[in-house]
C-alpha cells in the first residue's frame, strides 16, 4: 500500500498567502521605477546607474518565494509507503465500578462524592501502563459503560459524561454491578487473550475489579457478588467517598442547577450516610483490600503497589502501520532554492561570495534536526486556571469555604500542579484545620520536589513548619524549615525567605527551651503539693488521733490498750473513791460558788463522778446504752481511718 498523505496537512493552509506576497513584490518594485522616473528618465537609467538591475531583485524574490513554498510541504510532512509492525500487549483487566446513585452527588467532599471518584479514576489513568481498563456504571441497575481497551483518553471521556441520569433504575445494587463486571472481564479476556502464547502464570490473578462507592447499598446480593468474584479469581479493591456526618442529596435541573435537596415521604431532607463498615466487609469477603478517599489521594500509590505485585498477562498482538516519512526531499529543495536566492546579485558589479561546501551540509542537518524533534507543551487545562483563579479572588475577599471549593475544581482538573495543593493547605491554615493543611503542604512539597520547582517547594516547606509549629510538633517542624533551606540551597538563589526560615527555627529553639522548663516547673509545683498534701493528711490524722484520746477519758471508758492487770485496775478506782471524798469534803466546807450562787446538784454530782451506792437498775442501763453508742462511733471514725488509701500515689486511668 503506497498511499499519499500529508501528516499535517493544515501547514498547506499557508500556500494561499503565497500569490498575494508576490504580487504585493511586483506592486513594490513597480512603485520604486516611479519614483525613479521622477528623478531621471528611462533613457539614461544604463547611464547614470549602470549597476542597477530590476530583473535581478524579481529573480531573488521568485526563488525566496519556491523556497517558502517547499519550506511549508517539508512542515506538512509528505508521507507515501507503509510498514507493518507487531506490537505484543502485556498487562492487567482492570474494571472500574463507578457509583452513579443520587447519594454520590453529595456534597460532604469537594467537590463532591461523584466528582471526586472521577477525579481518582483520573489520577489513577496517568500511571497505568499497559493495562487494558474498563468501566461498569451502576446505581439500582448496572451496564457496560465502557469495554475493556488500551486506550484511556477514551476511557476518561466514558467517566466523563457518567452521571446519575445515565441510568434511570435508582438505588444502589453494589452486588449486581460487581456481577457486571465479572461478566465483561470474563468476555474481554476471551476477545483479546493471546493464543499464540501461553499466559505467564495460569493460576495469578490478572483481573482486577476497582469498586467506588459510598457504601448505601439497597439491595442484599452484596456478599454472594463478592464471594462470586473471588471464585472468578479476580482481585477486588474497594474505594469508600465520603464522610460519615454524610449531608443532604441535592436536586438538580436540566441545567445543572441546584434547586433543592431531597426529601422523604414525610417531607424531610433526607441526608445521606457513608457506610465504610458495608465496604470493609465487602472487602474482606472477597479477599481484597479497602480505602477510603482522603483528600490528597495518597491511596492511588498503595493500590498500584498491590496491582504491580500481580502477574500481567499477555492479552493481544496489536499490529500497526507506520508511515514512513518524506520531508526529507522538499526540504533539500527548499534549502537550494534559499541558496540560489542567497547567489543572485541585486546590483550588476555584486560579487558573489561562494559558500563553503562544508556548510550546505551542516544547514540541512540542524534544519532537519529542528524539524524532526517535536515539541511537548505541558500546561494546565484552562478551566482549571480559572477555577483557580476565582478561588484566589474568593480567598482575597475572605470568603474560605468558596474559595476552598474552587481550589478543590482545579486541583480536580489538574492535578500535577503542586501550586493548586499548596493553595488548599493556605486555607485550611487560615481556617485553622493545621492537621489538613500539614498534608495539603507536605504534598505540595512532594509534587514540587519531583517537578523541579525549588522555589514552590520552598515555600511549601516553611508553611509545613509553620502548620507543624501550630500542632506542638517542633521536631517535625524544624525538619520542614531545613528542607526548606535545602531547596532554596539547591535554586541558587537567596530570597527573603531564607531569613523567615532562620528566624523561624531560632524562635523554634527558644519554644522548646521554654517547654521544657515550664514542664520541669510543673514538675517540682506537682510534687510540692504532694508534699504538702502528705503533711496535711498527717496532721489531720494526729489531730483525730488526740480528739479520740479526749473523747474516752470524758467517758470514763477504759482504754484497752492502757489496762494492765486486775491489781492495776483496783488501785485506780482507790484512787477515784480517794479523790471523791477529798472532792466532797471541800464542798461541805464551800457551800457556793464565787459568784455567790447555788451550785445545781445534777452539776456538782457529774463533777463528783458516778458512785455505785446511788445507781439505780434503771441508770445502770442508760449509762451502758450510751457508752455502747459512743464505742460504736469510735470504732466507725477508726475505720473511716483505716480504709484511708495512702498519700502521694498518682492516678491509674
Amino acid at each position: 500500500m503506497n498511499t499519499f498523505q500529508f501528516a499535517s496537512p493544515q501547514w498547506l493552509w499557508f500556500l494561499t498567502a503565497v500569490p498575494f506576497i508576490y504580487i504585493l513584490i511586483v506592486l513594490e518594485q513597480s512603485q520604486r521605477q516611479k519614483r525613479f522616473e521622477k528623478f531621471a528618465n528611462r533613457s539614461v537609467w544604463q547611464k547614470i546607474a549602470p549597476e542597477l538591475d530590476w530583473n535581478a531583485t524579481l529573480k531573488k524574490s521568485r526563488f525566496w518565494l519556491l523556497g517558502m513554498i517547499f519550506l511549508l510541504l517539508t512542515l506538512a510532512r509528505p508521507q507515501w509507503g507503509v510498514q507493518e509492525e507487531s506490537v505484543k500487549a502485556t498487562g492487567l483487566d482492570i474494571m472500574i465500578a463507578l457509583d452513579v446513585s443520587r447519594s454520590m452527588e453529595v456534597e460532604d467532599v469537594v467537590p463532591s462524592r461523584l466528582k471526586k471518584a472521577k477525579h481518582l479514576i483520573r489520577s489513577l489513568a496517568d500511571r497505568l501502563q499497559g493495562d487494558r481498563v474498563g468501566v461498569v456504571a451502576f446505581a439500582g441497575g448496572a451496564y457496560l459503560s465502557c469495554p475493556l481497551t488500551t486506550d484511556l483518553d477514551y476511557m476518561l471521556e466514558a467517566v466523563d459524561v457518567l452521571s446519575p441520569r445515565t441510568v434511570t433504575n435508582q438505588g444502589t445494587d453494589i452486588g449486581l454491578a460487581l456481577e457486571t463486571a465479572a461478566k465483561a472481564l470474563e468476555r474481554g479476556s476471551v476477545q483479546g487473550s493471546a493464543k499464540e502464547e501461553p499466559k505467564a502464570d495460569e493460576n495469578a490473578p490478572s483481573k482486577v475489579v476497582i469498586l467506588i462507592s459510598d457504601g448505601e447499598d439497597n439491595e442484599e446480593k452484596v456478599l454472594e457478588g463478592a464471594r462470586r468474584l473471588k471464585e472468578s479469581g479476580a482481585q477486588l479493591f474497594v474505594f469508600g467517598v465520603g464522610t460519615e456526618k454524610g449531608g443532604p442529596i441535592p436536586v438538580r435541573d436540566e441545567t445543572g442547577q441546584n434547586v433543592g435537596f431531597k426529601r422523604n415521604r414525610s417531607n424531610q431532607v433526607v441526608v445521606s450516610q457513608f457506610k465504610p463498615n458495608a465496604l470493609m466487609q465487602l472487602a474482606s469477603a472477597a479477599g481484597g483490600r479497602y480505602w477510603n478517599v482522603t483528600p490528597y489521594e495518597a491511596e492511588v500509590e498503595e493500590l498500584l503497589q498491590k496491582m504491580g505485585a500481580l502477574n500481567r498477562t499477555q492479552f493481544a498482538e496489536r499490529k500497526y502501520l507506520i508511515h514512513e516519512e518524506r520531508f526529507q526531499i522538499p526540504l533539500a529543495i527548499a534549502l537550494l532554492l534559499f541558496l540560489l536566492e542567497l547567489s543572485v546579485a541585486a546590483r550588476r558589479t555584486f560579487k558573489v561570495t561562494p559558500v563553503p561546501p562544508s556548510a550546505t551540509p551542516l544547514v540541512l542537518l540542524l534544519l532537519a534536526a529542528g524539524l524532526l524533534s517535536g515539541t511537548s507543551a505541558s500546561a494546565a487545562p484552562i478551566q482549571g486556571y480559572f477555577e483557580n483563579e476565582k478561588g484566589l479572588k474568593a480567598f482575597k475577599e475572605g470568603k474560605t469555604e468558596e474559595a476552598q471549593k474552587h481550589f478543590g475544581s482545579a486541583q480536580a482538573l489538574d492535578p500535577s500542579l503542586p501550586e493548586f495543593e499548596y493553595n488548599q493547605g493556605v486555607v485550611q491554615m487560615k481556617e485553622g484545620n493545621f492537621e489538613a493543611a500539614t498534608e495539603g503542604f507536605g504534598s505540595a512539597a512532594r509534587d514540587a520536589l519531583k517537578s523541579g520547582d525549588d522555589g514552590m517547594a520552598a515555600r511549601s516547606f516553611y508553611n509545613l513548619g509553620s502548620a507543624m509549629t501550630q500542632k506542638k510538633d517542633f521536631r517535625g517542624a524544624a525538619q520542614a524549615y531545613l528542607a526548606g533551606l535545602e531547596a532554596i540551597a539547591r535554586s541558587g538563589k537567596e530570597t527573603p525567605l531564607t531569613d523567615d526560615i532562620r528566624k523561624n527555627l531560632e524562635l523554634l529553639a527558644q519554644e522548646q527551651q521554654k517547654q521544657k522548663k515550664k514542664d520541669q516547673d510543673e514538675k517540682q509545683d506537682q510534687k510540692k503539693d504532694d508534699q504538702k498534701k502528705d503533711e496535711k493528711d498527717k496532721k489531720q490524722e494526729s489531730k483525730d488521733q488526740k480528739g479520740d484520746k479526749k473523747e474516752d477519758k470524758k467517758d470514763g471508758k477504759p482504754d484497752p490498750k492502757k489496762d494492765g492487770s486486775g491489781k492495776e485496775k483496783e488501785k485506780d478506782s482507790k484512787d477515784q473513791d480517794k479523790k471523791d471524798q477529798k472532792d466532797k469534803d471541800g464542798k461541805e466546807n464551800k457551800p457556793g460558788n464565787e459568784s455567790g450562787e447555788v451550785e445545781d446538784p445534777a452539776v456538782s454530782r457529774r463533777k463528783q463522778g458516778f458512785k455505785s451506792d446511788k445507781f439505780s437498775k434503771e441508770d445502770a442501763k442508760r449509762v451502758m446504752a450510751e457508752l455502747s453508742q459512743r464505742e460504736k462511733a469510735l470504732q466507725e471514725k477508726l475505720k473511716r481511718q483505716g480504709s484511708r488509701p495512702p498519700q502521694g500515689l498518682e492516678k491509674d486511668w
